[in-house]
């Protein structure tokens, strides 16, 4: 459970009149695509997120709890926190103001697959298909550092704009229905 802490992106639904944080974490079990949940406390609102959402950011009263975390990093997933892939190392960037720059400076770097971002520092670091398995056993996993896939956010929106394709009609309909 992180408190303060908001993640942008892949929202799957809101949720008003909740009783509580544990009534949030329910809901959330009940979706096989949700992995983490905000939950609003003071408005007594949640939301459940998929594990498209970008990395953590501050933000007052949010608290936010990840369910599926572990299956997705072990797997090399998009998203990961306090995670580390050791090895692979193409270069590190200081005064990088947020893992989404991060994720930018990585597109346009030749073999670069993944980034670890290390919040408090700035730090970007940039991967290539050598690094090695998930850990939260390093130096650097031990400074919340986020870790995004590149390959896993292309696979995904080639999937989604292979749906969206044929399925027009049910994305028109899922604005309505949230």
């Amino acid at each position: 459970m992180e408190k303060d802490r908001h993640y942008p992106g892949g929202e799957i639904a809101k949720v008003d009149k909740v009783k509580n944080l544990s009534s949030c974490v329910k809901l959330c079990k009940q979706n096989d695509n949700c992995v983490r949940v905000l939950a609003l406390l003071q408005r007594r609102s949640c939301i459940l997120k998929n594990d498209e959402h970008e990395a953590g950011v501050f933000k007052k009263g949010v608290v936010s709890v990840a369910l599926k975390w572990k299956e997705a990093e072990e797997s090399g997933g998009c998203l990961g926190q306090n995670v580390d892939f050791p090895g692979g190392e193409i270069k590190r960037r200081m005064n990088v103001p947020g893992p989404l720059r991060c994720v930018s400076i990585c597109k346009f770097t030749k073999k670069c697959v993944r980034i670890v971002f290390v919040p408090n520092e700035n730090l970007c670091i940039l991967k290539d298909e050598t690094h090695g398995p998930a850990t939260r056993q390093s130096a650097i996993a031990n400074r919340n550092a986020v870790s995004i896939s590149l390959k896993c956010r292309e696979a995904k929106r080639s999937r989604k704009n292979e749906k969206e394709k044929s399925t027009d009609c049910d994305s028109a309909l899922i604005p309505l229905l949230l």
